[in-house]
């Protein structure tokens, strides 16, 4: 297998398993790459965003929902809901916050939520948690919509600075959080602010600029990637290495770095040397290994075909026949690559495939789940979707099937402790014990 195409290939599954907070294995990411995918920790009011919560779906929450055509994942207390072809949102309580008057909604953020309506343009503004439409229909783009990135934990969960890229004639800024444009739109493309700094192009080159919009580093770079652990990947020369937050040179450009060796968090910032380390390809693209924080090789060029970003202390890697094992942040092979398929670990268990089935194994390398599954997605809040004969259902860390498998499609628990599946083609939320929305008709 070419490493590009391989890496290509590794992207599809670690934006779905890592960047998402969910993982399914490699047959069926590909029929559902569409998904729509929820978030994680979030508010139960506007002061009080990082506190996790419970939706409660009470007979009084159904019966709040029941007009609408879907409800949508939780994020910061509020969902999307939809009615015909319109979008508006509810909270916790299943209580209407807006009307379905928008043609696009996008899930709440640090307290705002991009909106957009076909009356006013198709321009986009941002509605604040009380309701109230804070910025007005000004904008072609924001970050939300164009960088096309589903999940939504918080902006503060990576920088403490919100603010949000917004676009206007083709020019970019940014916008705080109560809506003001704190930054000029004046710039070719803006990424997010991690670590105090974003990564902004003006003409072909980029560099980064602080949150009062001083130009830190100098703009000289091919392409350049938030800030993560303290480095940044930026390309120059046709190569990439990894500088600081000074703009010092801290690891030569002398690699291959492509956005599909990032393991993707929320909003699609990558998560680069997730936990120390990070999967490289060499200057001639034909090999991968993995670099510590200080440019030193852990994980020799050449000896794995693939190498997925670390979660929970050890990473997946596929050899040379295509056998999946886990190897250890000193490079040491824990599991032996014995499976046909591998993800990540989350909440002590990673999915596996062995043959044509899937279940989980430990941190031991022991099947703890048996292989008996079509299709598996990774555990949160304890409990992981499994599919058997096209429907599917969830199993708790020890493999007991808590809920029944009967849904067509089944998305992970997350904000609120709720989970997005489909019954009958019509969605809708459950909770852990399986007590759902859906209304017999």
């Amino acid at each position: 297998m070419a490493l590009k195409r391989a890496y290509k290939w590794l992207f599809v599954v670690i934006l779905f398993l890592l960047g998402l907070g969910v993982g399914c294995l490699v047959v069926i990411i590909r029929k559902n790459g569409n998904e729509e995918l929820a978030g994680a920790e979030q508010l139960a009011d506007s002061t009080n965003r990082n506190q996790p919560y419970l939706v409660e779906i009470t007979q009084q929450f159904v019966d709040s929902v029941s007009n609408y055509n879907r409800i949508y994942p939780y994020s910061e207390g509020f969902a999307i809901v939809r009615k015909g072809k319109y979008y508006g949102f509810v909270d916790a309580m299943g209580k209407q916050l807006t009307p379905c008057i928008y043609d696009q909604a996008r899930p709440f953020m640090n307290g705002i939520a991009a909106v957009s309506r076909a009356d006013k343009d198709g321009k986009w503004g941002f509605v604040d948690v009380s309701g109230k439409e804070i910025v007005p229909f000004k904008y072609d783009k924001t970050y939300f919509i164009d960088k096309k990135r589903d999940d939504v934990t918080p902006l503060s969960a990576y920088t403490s600075d919100a603010l949000v890229p917004v676009c206007t004639q083709g020019k970019w800024g940014f916008m705080n959080t109560q809506g003001v444009e704190v930054i000029a739109c004046q710039y070719n493309d803006a990424l997010l602010f991690t670590d105090h700094l974003a990564a902004v192009r003006k003409g072909g080159k980029y560099g980064y600029i602080d949150v009062n919009g001083n130009v830190v580093i100098p703009f000289q770079y091919q392409e350049a990637r938030h800030f993560t652990n303290g480095l940044a990947p930026v390309k120059k020369g046709g190569k990439w290495g990894f500088i600081d937050t000074k703009g010092a040179e801290v690891i030569p450009f002398a690699y291959v770095y492509d956005a599909e060796m990032e393991a993707y968090t929320k909003f699609g910032l990558p998560r680069i040397f997730s936990e120390g380390l990070q999967p490289i390809a060499n200057e001639n693209d034909t090999e991968v290994g993995c670099i510590n924080v200080k440019g030193e090789v852990v994980v020799p060029f050449g000896k794995y075909q693939l190498i997925q970003p670390f979660s929970e202390g050890l990473a997946a890697v596929a050899n040379d026949e295509a056998k999946w094992g886990f190897i250890n942040t000193k490079g040491e092979e824990v599991i032996p690559c014995r499976f046909n398929a591998a993800m990540p670990f989350t909440q002590g268990l990673a999915p596996v495939k062995l043959d044509d089935f899937c279940g989980f194994v430990n941190k031991e390398g022991k099947v703890v789940i048996p292989c008996i599954y079509d299709n598996v997605k990774n555990f949160t809040h304890g409990l992981a979707a499994v599919n058997k004969g096209g429907k599917w259902g969830y199993v708790d860390v020890q493999g007991k099937e808590v809920i029944p498998t009967q849904y067509n499609v089944a998305f992970p628990f997350n904000e609120g402790e709720v989970a997005q599946v489909s019954y009958k083609r019509v969605y809708g939320l459950i909770d852990k014990t399986g007590k759902g929305t859906f209304k017999e008709k």
